[in-house]
């Protein structure tokens, strides 16, 4: 009891420490593509300073999704462009569209228009589980600061992308969550070239999730035919299900 209230009074004054350092102008939390984060001039914290070269991206993307290029389609230029994602690996499409409501991802973070929003959300841990989860706050909790010397977008630039998400995204641009497998082995198969998941990329054929998503400079992933797959590996599955040891198993465990 007495280390469980110790905890709770030690994330409350840690809470309250980092708003101090946020009020005072310092800079708190993780670091966005398009920026750095360096130590303060009086030295008692850090500040976030514009990246040009990843802010040179940031105005690209903008500036072709305005345009009317997909999310996707932008995605699979950066890539083939050998381009560094924000956590240095290739660009996911989730990674520009993430989620409006939360607003994450490139093209919803406020940051770019010199907005800066802290406490969006904290990590709860579940008794039960030990599992630590994200959890949203309430909107009066959040800490917002104006912070202009961080705009890398301009207004005009901003609202288009927005006007362009209000009227519909294209091809390629779905925001919100990712939706269930509609198809029997999307999400089971594996690519035999980059090891990720097969998805059904229409009624005929599945193919390389990473291709699709991240584009061809990333996997050069083959196709395979649903119907033909599909039938040879639920042949495989029938037989070893009505096989006799199979059976024999079942009998032993409904008795």
């Amino acid at each position: 009891l007495v280390n469980e209230l110790y905890l709770d009074d030690l994330a409350c004054k840690t809470r309250r420490g980092l708003q101090g350092q946020l009020a005072r102008g310092y800079h708190v939390g993780g670091v966005c593509y398009g920026y750095r984060s360096q130590p303060s001039a009086d030295g008692r914290g850090r500040v976030l300073v514009v990246d040009e070269p990843q802010a040179d991206v940031v105005r690209r993307i903008y500036s072709d999704f305005a345009g009317g290029a997909s999310a996707r389609g932008i995605v699979h230029a950066l890539n083939a462009e050998g381009i560094r994602a924000p956590r240095g690996g290739t660009w996911a499409v989730s990674a520009l569209v993430g989620s409006a409501r939360h607003g994450a991802g490139l093209l919803q973070s406020e940051i770019y228009i010199g907005r800066v929003i802290w406490g969006r959300r904290q990590w709860i841990k579940d008794p039960d589980s030990g599992r630590r989860r994200y959890v949203e706050r309430p909107r009066a909790e959040w800490q917002v600061r104006d912070a202009p010397e961080l705009r890398i977008v301009g207004d005009e630039l901003w609202h288009a992308v927005r006007e362009r998400q209000r009227t519909g995204p294209a091809r390629g641009t779905r925001t919100g969550g990712g939706q269930p497998p509609r198809t029997l082995l999307a999400g089971v198969l594996r690519c035999g070239v980059c090891g990720g998941p097969m998805v059904a990329l229409d009624a005929r054929r599945y193919g390389c999730h990473a291709r699709l998503d991240r584009g061809p400079s990333v996997c050069a992933g083959v196709t395979v035919r649903r119907d033909a797959i599909e039938r040879r590996i639920l042949g495989e599955v029938r037989d070893e299900l009505l096989g006799p040891a199979a059976l024999a198993e079942m009998h032993a465990a409904v008795q």
